[in-house]
């Protein structure tokens, strides 16, 4: 089996894990929470019930989503319109040429994948993992076997936000029970009031498994909610620096990241238009992946890059 098998193999044993870690807390929660605790028959404990399983069904459908849809790779057959024939050959130069190669990271520039052998639209970037071109590219995740990308990067984020929000909750609930048996004051008969070995483990599997998640996971969507506030991902963070330090050596000290419009602006071209879509794993877009709206430093639209990937665009970073 060759090395190539064996990451596949690797990545989907990545997402049964997942799947496994899902459920072993479900079970935990229902057979150490809702069946002690009577939640089938209280109105508060079928609400905890419900919430717990809205919470749940978003989590899962947000993660089968993420893990099925294409990240959105880019056409083979794709050719910048209007670029003249000049910038098209120096771009296909790259490879061969090192001033070449270092012009190309100017904003604006047109690039060629000569692993895909094809043009790169702006944002879009090559994937090792997947081995194609990937539009507006965050990151390649083993933990849905799949690159995060332009058409799944509001379900994974909604994946992130749904975890932290079902496993808080079953956090809250855990140590809640914890806090009644231990004073005594649990509203389950006198045989709960004292955990039994079996459920003294479950509880300290738990806490040890669940909480560093949640941590981890909790980091992670902060992270990723910053990015998105200034429209940027993982990877164009790196390259924010650079046309930063650029733009400093230029004299220009207020630099602002080209595909800034404003957080609102920002989270609606992730989300939607409308706040109702937000939470809502859909696989709507904003865009084709390919054309962006872009500002200069003062705030100016430029017009929309991708359209023609050319040196005009050299003034969003420098002016």
């Amino acid at each position: 089996m060759c090395a190539t098998d064996c990451d596949e193999c690797a990545n989907r044993c990545l997402v049964i894990l997942v799947g496994i870690i899902i459920g072993f807390c479900y079970i935990c929660y229902i057979c150490m929470l809702a069946i002690p605790l009577g939640y089938f028959t209280s109105a508060t404990g079928l609400f905890n019930l419900l919430f717990l399983h809205t919470a749940l069904g978003l989590l899962l459908l947000s993660y089968i989503r993420t893990v099925q849809t294409s990240p959105g790779y880019v056409p083979k057959d794709w050719i910048p319109p209007n670029a003249t024939k000049e910038e098209m050959e120096e771009a296909k130069s790259i490879k061969d040429d090192p001033k070449a190669k270092a012009r190309s990271h100017e904003f604006g520039r047109l690039r060629y994948c000569h692993n895909c052998n094809s043009f790169k639209p702006p944002r879009a970037h090559h994937c090792r993992e997947c081995s194609r071109c990937v539009m507006k590219m965050d990151h390649h995740c083993p933990w849905v076997n799949n690159c995060v990308g332009f058409k799944n990067h509001k379900t994974f984020i909604l994946f992130l936000f749904y975890a932290v929000v079902a496993l808080s909750w079953f956090l809250f609930h855990m140590c809640w029970r914890l806090v009644d048996i231990f004073r005594n004051r649990t509203t389950s008969s006198e045989d709960d009031m004292v955990l039994s070995p079996f459920e003294l483990i479950f509880f300290i599997l738990n806490f040890i498994l669940t909480l560093p998640i949640t941590l981890a996971i909790l980091s992670l969507f902060i992270y990723q909610v910053s990015l998105i506030r200034e429209n940027l991902t993982s990877i164009e963070v790196f390259h924010k620096r650079r046309y930063k330090r650029e733009a400093s050596r230029a004299g220009k000290k207020n630099y602002r990241w080209p595909y800034d419009f404003g957080a609102s602006y920002n989270f609606q071209s992730m989300f939607g238009e409308s706040f109702s879509e937000w939470f809502v794993p859909n696989l709507s877009y904003q865009t084709d992946g390919i054309t962006w709206r872009t500002r200069d430093s003062d705030g100016i639209s430029t017009g929309t890059h991708g359209e023609k990937c050319s040196n005009i665009l050299l003034s969003v970073h420098i002016k």
